[in-house]
């Protein structure tokens, strides 16, 4: 299975972070993507990519990059505007060999993440430009703030699909996502809020057609192991009623059809 949301270079998770990979390869994990938040640790990451060739693991960390919805005002002021966020992030995306734009989205869990709604906006309109001309998907992140991605896709379809990453949500969110040519990544939530077959989370889980799910850890925000993966997809197959390894294999093929590449190291 891939962990198609795993915060890698966290300074959390560097310790001794490829013999960790390697331990979780033996646990059926054979793969990762790792969003981007903002633009400022494109050396870190290069860094990170040339450490994880040297171990053998080359081709199995893919990485996406862009700018996180709590970042989105600052980094706006600090680079002087879209049009110059626009061309860094397109920079950063040829350069990182990038599988993917995001995490970008809304986010209103909090008054000044909501004050900053125009400037989420801004940014997020500018991130699907790029995912376009790039022909790559995006990485959304979506907190209490499902009307506004709603309506941004309305202006701004995305053209190469993406994934609503750490997805919590009900069956008839699912449906307004799906419809817009979105997957649903589950993770940490799933074990948290979807313990009732009756819950709105488990309801939804047990709808979204197989071929849209993709599963992740969001680490080490959500969880600081990166076995946690296993536990995810463990609980989506008692919730719809199916065989965890073909499960597996089925969201290994759609993290690999989504992000247009294959996870071999």
């Amino acid at each position: 299975m891939i962990d198609s949301h795993a915060h890698l270079d966290d300074p959390r998770c560097e310790s001794a972070l490829a013999a960790r990979l390697e331990a979780e390869r033996a646990q059926g994990i054979s793969g990762w993507v790792v969003p981007g938040v903002d633009l400022g640790t494109l050396d870190n990451r290069m860094a990170l990519l040339t450490q994880l060739g040297a171990a053998g693991l080359y081709g199995m960390v893919r990485f996406a990059v862009g700018v996180h919805p709590y970042f989105a005002a600052s980094t706006l002021r600090t680079l002087g505007g879209p049009d110059a966020v626009e061309d860094l992030l397109a920079e950063s995306a040829e350069e990182l060999e990038a599988v993917a734009i995001g995490e970008t989205g809304f986010d209103k869990s909090k008054p000044e993440y909501s004050s900053a709604l125009e400037d989420q906006t801004k940014v997020f309109e500018l991130q699907v430009r790029v995912a376009n001309r790039l022909r790559l998907p995006i990485i959304v992140h979506l907190v209490r703030a499902e009307g506004e991605l709603l309506g941004a896709l309305k202006t701004n379809p995305v053209e190469y699909g993406g994934v609503v990453h750490g997805f919590s949500g009900g069956p008839e969110s699912a449906e307004q996502l799906l419809k817009r040519d979105l997957y649903l990544g589950f993770g940490m939530s799933l074990l948290k809020r979807a313990s009732h077959p009756d819950s709105p989370l488990a309801r939804a889980a047990a709808r979204v057609p197989l071929d849209r799910i993709l599963v992740e850890t969001d680490a080490p925000d959500q969880t600081e192991d990166l076995r946690g993966v296993v536990q995810v997809v463990k609980r989506l197959a008692e919730i719809r009623g199916d065989h965890p390894e073909d499960l597996a294999a089925a969201i290994r093929q759609n993290t690999e059809t989504l992000f247009q590449c294959s996870f071999q190291p």
